[in-house]
């Protein structure tokens, strides 16, 4: 986001802190950073991380992101990292972050791509399945919002035109079980 000195960020479904400790080292100690998510048990790891860092620029707000009792136009940007899918009603979660977002401001949101932690998850739910099948997960809440043209269209539903969607490909290495 090219986040400058001084800004105010909203970090929503912030969970153990990576986006948010990182926005609140890029906009220093003239910034602020609001960090939101609905576990308390996350939100308490985040408070841990930016401690062990002496990072006194941000609130941590257990709250749901869908509904927060702030004013218009409060932040120069509003972030979700990897939270958008969990939304049940994603173009008002969009709508939500346009309006908490100052005029010239910037909403950026990430999502999964296609095929998330493959081969390894099939294996996993495999597995699962055989054990347990009333478990077996046929459904992520992120299947639905994996290519550009899906996060595109979510921004479309709420006249955000024309939004800046990037693909950023990847590759999580993995050495052995336990690092899954």
């Amino acid at each position: 986001l090219d986040l400058p000195q001084g800004a105010r960020v909203l970090d929503l479904c912030c969970g153990a802190g990576a986006s948010a400790l990182e926005a609140a080292r890029r906009v220093g100690e003239r910034g602020r950073v609001v960090a939101v998510d609905v576990s308390s048990r996350l939100l308490e790891h985040a408070r841990r991380r930016a401690a062990r860092e002496g990072l006194s620029n941000l609130d941590f707000v257990l709250s749901d992101a869908t509904r927060l009792d702030v004013a218009d136009a409060t932040f120069d940007a509003v972030v979700c990292v990897f939270g958008v899918f969990f939304a049940a009603d994603r173009p008002s979660f969009v709508d939500e972050m346009r309006r908490l977002t100052k005029p010239g401001g910037r909403v950026a949101l990430t999502t999964w791509g296609p095929h998330l932690f493959e081969p390894a998850n099939s294996i996993f739910w495999d597995a699962v399945g055989v054990l347990r099948p009333d478990l077996r997960r046929s459904f992520n809440p992120w299947d639905d919002l994996v290519t550009p043209d899906d996060v595109a269209a979510l921004f479309d539903e709420n006249d955000f035109h024309p939004p800046h969607v990037e693909l950023i490909e990847g590759v999580h290495h993995l050495t052995g079980p336990q690092g899954f």
